[in-house]
């Protein structure tokens, strides 16, 4: 399959006034689904923190979800993306080097050298955004048209509801840096088709150049997508997150994924779905009721551990949540981009490798990487997975506690995540 008019049918550009400033918000009808992203900054030197210090961390964070949820907002979703992509670690020495002045005094330049070598320079440029996703509904709309206009009004009402989020990142120890209006946003749509664009770069974005020029999907393992201004085409290849892990884990479990990956562009995304506890738990009762109906226990036989195992973990779910743990559905996606074919089989087998050292199983999304891609932008999260609740373990310690879904009919097709 190829294609040149590689955009989204019936997406629609919305532009929300908060307090904060403008935010692009993308509605794709066929979805049902608003789409906004704003830019934010984790805590610095988590993993340097101790035991205490994480554990109220992670307890912030849990309060962000549950005040979501149960909030009475329209907020549903919200889908952390991780973006990292190498860079030289010595392009600034050379910049310096290149912009020297030859007339400058000998002391002058002594005196920068001996700053750029003191500077830490680093060699990944890691960016972490949140994707909300707000879903569209009767009451909405008809809020909406008390307004002037209906996009007039659908700015204003989507505007309040992500200032409000945004005023309570603070409490979740999360630092706000922008919200992406149309320029950043198609700025980062056109950066992730093509990585040799820099994100910050919005000069002549706008809802009609952040599409590449040409995309090629005849490959069935990958996506071949050429912007409007490059002559090569870059490489893509996504796959999704098929099972999280089913035994408590440590917060830091995706730390292979994330930090010890080097030299590879790589997109990171993982939406969470938010539920009311009441739902959670009659959900996580429903997968119990599930796991022990699917075990075997003919008399004779001997019983599979690995039912065992999650028979115990989708148990250990139902009663975080009766104790008071965020419920949360997740979906994850892993992307990588390359500007070579081989090197992009390469760079699917060391991901693949981080994956299971963070007790990941990834499944490629081969021979549907073109409808990821015309999805991506405004679509709505896919059906969940599986489920997560953020608990304290019995050390005081943060884990987070996942169970995998096994009920074929709820697991549904693997769709695009939004923006990712």
């Amino acid at each position: 399959m190829r294609t040149t008019r590689p955009v989204p049918e019936s997406l629609e550009w919305i532009t929300a006034r908060t307090a904060y400033g403008d935010i692009a918000v993308l509605l794709q009808p066929a979805e049902g689904m608003f789409v906004a992203c704003i830019e934010v900054e984790d805590a610095k030197n988590f993993g340097g923190l101790d035991g205490a210090d994480k554990e109220s961390l992670i307890g912030a964070y849990e309060y962000l979800l549950k005040e979501t949820a149960e909030s009475g907002g329209r907020i549903e979703y919200v889908q952390w993306l991780a973006r990292l992509l190498p860079t030289d670690p010595n392009a600034h020495a050379h910049d310096a080097a290149a912009r020297r002045d030859p007339a400058a005094p000998s002391w002058l330049s002594d005196s920068y050298d001996q700053l750029v070598d003191m500077v830490a320079v680093h060699a990944e440029d890691r960016r972490l955004f949140l994707v909300l996703g707000i879903p569209y509904t009767q009451e909405l709309s008809a809020e909406a048209l008390q307004y002037t206009t209906l996009y007039e009004g659908y700015g204003e009402v989507l505007g309040k509801e992500i200032e409000a989020f945004i005023r309570s990142l603070s409490g979740a120890q999360l630092r706000w840096v922008r919200n992406l209006d149309e320029p950043a946003l198609a700025s980062l749509i056109h950066h992730s088709n093509a990585p040799d664009h820099w994100i910050n770069d919005t000069r002549g974005m706008d809802r009609a150049s952040c599409w590449p020029a040409e995309m090629d999907a005849r490959v069935p393992s990958r996506m071949a997508a050429r912007s409007w201004e490059g002559a090569d085409p870059w490489y893509t290849s996504t796959a999704w997150i098929k099972q999280f892990p089913v035994l408590p884990v440590g917060v830091n479990f995706l730390a292979p994924l994330l930090l010890y990956v080097s030299d590879v562009i790589l997109t990171v995304g993982v939406t969470m779905r938010l539920l009311p506890a009441d739902k959670a738990l009659e959900d996580a009762m429903a997968d119990v009721t599930n796991e022990a109906g699917q075990a075997d226990r003919s008399p004779g036989k001997i019983a599979d551990p690995r039912e065992d195992r999650e028979l115990g973990a989708s148990a250990s779910t139902m009663y975080d949540l009766a104790n008071g743990a965020a419920g949360v559905r997740l979906t994850g996606w892993v992307t990588v981009t390359s500007p070579d074919p081989e090197l992009l089989v390469q760079h699917r087998n060391t991901v693949r490798a981080a994956a299971v050292k963070s007790q990941l199983a990834l499944e490629w999304c081969d021979s549907e990487q073109y409808r990821r891609s015309a999805r991506r932008a405004g679509a709505q999260p896919s059906s969940p997975s599986s489920r997560c609740t953020t608990r304290r373990s019995r050390r005081s310690s943060a884990t987070l506690s996942v169970t995998r879904r096994t009920s074929p009919s709820r697991h549904g097709s693997p769709r695009a995540a939004p923006c990712s």
